[in-house]
């Protein structure tokens, strides 16, 4: 397995990791979505270390395909939303709405990591505004 060794520490929050390393776990116990695995995370007397030693996931952003490829990508993205969809949260919240999981992010292109050559979804990466909201949200 590959790692990434050329990396940058994030300058974001500590409390964004956390959210990243939570929803990697949760969504490799509950659906087949394509994830980076994540390596090492812990935490200790009250500090959240994040390593994000992630697999290195091969291919490119989305977003640096050109338009032709990026709408045979586009087509293969709707049943990874819908896994996302279908999961719920019995967390309390507006009544009368129901809270479903949404990344918050996928519209950009930037966090879907492509095989260029297939044209095939090889991983979704950068989970930290993902989480359950009300269905109109994402």
């Amino acid at each position: 397995m590959a790692t990434a060794t050329n990396w940058t520490p994030s300058a974001c929050p500590p409390q964004r990791w956390k959210t990243d390393a939570a929803i990697l776990v949760y969504l490799r116990e509950k659906t087949n979505t394509l994830l980076p695995r994540l390596q090492h995370t812990f935490e200790d007397d009250g500090t959240f270390y994040f390593s994000i030693e992630l697999e290195l996931v091969p291919g490119v952003t989305m977003s640096q395909l050109t338009e032709e490829p990026k709408q045979v990508v586009i087509k293969e993205l709707p049943g990874h939303i819908a896994t996302l969809r279908s999961l719920r949260s019995d967390t309390l919240g507006v009544p009368g709405q129901s809270l479903l999981f949404a990344l918050n992010r996928v519209h950009r292109g930037h966090n879907v990591i492509v095989d260029p050559e297939a044209l095939k979804t090889n991983a979704i990466i950068d989970w930290e505004y993902g989480g359950f909201w009300p269905e109109w949200f994402e």
